[in-house]
């Protein structure tokens, strides 16, 4: 024991680990203050900014294998993050930084709820998906949103949170669950690829539906990882969407796996007219 730090600098030499360790890019100090500096600015800016240019819409559609025509259910409208980080903080890796990738998204969710808000946007507000994170589910924005939301259109508006915002603290997740259910939202999980197996369970804690993203990461449709995958879906024609789906073989996939509701380029231009 006395010798423990000793054997480890030992172990770590003849593995090649310190060298490793070493030749790792190291934030810049200064970088991490230019970013915080251009985060505040990026956060002032939202108060006001216009997301017009920056406002994605996709309809989540129902398509039966056969070829008919996709029948829209309900609009996803989401705020291109990266868009957003290449006009308000360019330069800025926030894949480096998680905690200035959340409070710019953050600060994103809000402005996009205070644009919902707009009398002219509730009385013309039909079944929507937005995605949120917890944070701002608790935030004063959302809940001006829920007050002004009319009770005949609550039911229309489902909440996406992401996998990963969930699990990173679930005693907040659980009581901003609480909240939301009771006002007559719906909830919807989404994760990104074989993530998928892992917070599936989830899916019974007061969410309704899974958003799964595309990925060539999924298991091929004939393999056990994909069957275990359907074994944990009650109901995947209901409960499960398929976004990403910009290729046939996402389609194909989807197909497969019993999923019947998918959201991407290819259905965009496979449905009828709004």
């Amino acid at each position: 024991p006395f010798q423990a730090a000793a054997v480890l600098a030992a172990v770590e030499d003849s593995l090649g680990l310190a060298a490793a360790m070493r030749a790792l890019p190291r934030p810049d100090p200064g970088e991490s203050q230019a970013d915080t500096t251009a985060l505040a600015a990026a956060e002032r800016a939202l108060v006001t900014a216009d997301l017009t240019a920056f406002l994605r819409r996709q309809r989540v559609c129902w398509l039966e294998p056969g070829g008919q025509m996709a029948k829209p259910l309900w609009e996803d409208r989401r705020v291109s993050l990266a868009e957003m980080r290449d006009t308000l903080m360019p330069g800025c890796d926030i894949e480096r930084t998680p905690g200035i990738a959340r409070r710019l998204q953050r600060a994103i969710d809000r402005r996009h709820l205070t644009d919902l808000s707009r009398p002219e946007e509730l009385r013309d507000l039909r079944h929507i998906s937005v995605p949120l994170s917890v944070d701002t589910l608790l935030s004063p924005e959302f809940q001006r949103f829920d007050s002004l939301l009319p009770s005949r259109q609550r039911g229309q508006v489902i909440l996406s949170l992401q996998a990963t915002d969930v699990l990173a603290d679930a005693e907040k997740f659980r009581f901003a669950r609480e909240f939301v259910l009771a006002r007559g939202h719906k909830l919807m999980l989404e994760a990104a690829g074989p993530l998928a197996a892992l917070v599936l369970p989830a899916v019974k804690n007061g969410f309704s539906m899974l958003r799964l993203l595309w990925s060539e990461a999924l298991p091929g449709t004939d393999s056990p990882a994909a069957a275990e995958l359907r074994a944990k879906w009650p109901d995947p024609a209901k409960q499960v969407v398929l976004a990403g789906a910009d290729r046939p073989a996402a389609i194909a996939w989807g197909w497969e796996a019993g999923i019947r509701m998918f959201q991407g380029r290819i259905i965009e231009g496979h449905r009828p007219p709004a």
